[in-house]
């Protein structure tokens, strides 16, 4: 009440009641109070009573500084008060449940590198017993078999970099809650080193990341050679089943617009796909001045 009073400013005749609420694990006090105010009117000419919230507590700033000075008169009447985060809107959560929120990604980040894993390592043994040679300067010959493996590690590597984010966030949440809590000075070597490792393992993931970036870009532009193949030699319902799937692949957003553009431009599908994803009509074959391209573009073995 001596912070209602003298630190906030009522006086005793605005707080309609106040009680000690014991039933929780923080015992604590709920305050009623009115925040009247006397002002004076232009109008009327006269002093009138009003309410004004921003007379008691101004701003945020303010509130901070009021919150301080709770803390320590607490504080300074012996009881162990944790002063929360200052402008932070977060709820308290223990390092304990961050770091079950870490495992869990862990393992999950993990499951997902053994799936990449194993997916390589079939693609790489299949690219050793093939016959073919699936890069060349002027010809791509792609497997069937092969293709699927490459589809399959676009989609798991994909996954893998979708961690990334929360890994992140997670490393970050730690960093501040860590850094924001001097009472845990007994714990902060350990935690550190919880830090340092998940600043390692972030550098790592980001070169990761980038590496199957890289990756996948090889992977699409070979697919994307192999779906303009297909829809220059096909038959009709192997272009309606290539269509779609270029369409599948243009909403999970492996393809742009311009993917869709080099694919399609002088195919029998070019009126289609160029609506699909929106490409202006006047970039059609049928309204350019210009050379067919060369439709020998490359050579596939299926």
């Amino acid at each position: 009440m001596e912070f209602v009073y003298e630190d906030l400013g009522y006086k005793k005749e605005q707080v309609l009641h106040s009680v000690i609420h014991l039933d929780e694990k923080t015992p604590h006090i709920h305050c009623v109070v009115v925040p009247l105010i006397k002002k004076f009117d232009k109008r009327t000419n006269t002093e009138r009573y009003t309410i004004s919230k921003k007379q008691y507590i101004r701003d945020k700033i303010h509130l901070s500084e009021l919150q301080d000075k709770y803390h320590k008169r607490l504080t300074d009447k012996g009881y162990d008060l944790e002063r929360g985060i200052k402008g932070s809107d977060r709820k308290h959560i223990k390092i304990k449940d961050y770091k079950k929120i870490n495992r869990k990604l862990e393992q999950n980040l993990n499951t997902r590198n053994d799936r990449l894993d194993k997916i390589m390592n079939e693609l790489d043994k299949q690219m050793e017993t093939s016959k073919t040679i699936p890069f060349d300067k002027k010809h791509i010959i792609v497997q069937k078999d092969n293709f699927d493996t490459m589809h399959k590690a676009i989609n798991e590597s994909k996954k893998v970099m979708e961690l990334q984010p929360k890994i992140n966030e997670v490393f970050n949440e730690i960093n501040n809650y860590t850094g924001s809590y001097n009472l845990l000075e007994k714990d902060n070597q350990k935690y550190q080193r919880e830090i340092r490792s998940l600043k390692t393992r972030n550098s790592n993931l980001l070169q990761e990341n980038n590496k199957l970036r890289t990756y996948i870009d090889t992977i699409l532009e070979v697919i994307k050679k192999f779906f303009r193949k297909l829809l220059q030699i096909g038959n009709e319902p192997i272009k309606e089943a290539t269509t779609t799937e270029i369409k599948e692949y243009y909403d999970n957003q492996d393809f742009n617009s311009n993917d869709i553009y080099e694919i399609a431009e002088n195919t029998t599908k070019e009126d289609e796909l160029f609506d699909y994803a929106k490409i202006p009509s006047y970039l059609k074959s049928n309204n350019i001045n210009s050379k067919e391209k060369d439709k020998d573009d490359f050579e596939i073995s299926i």
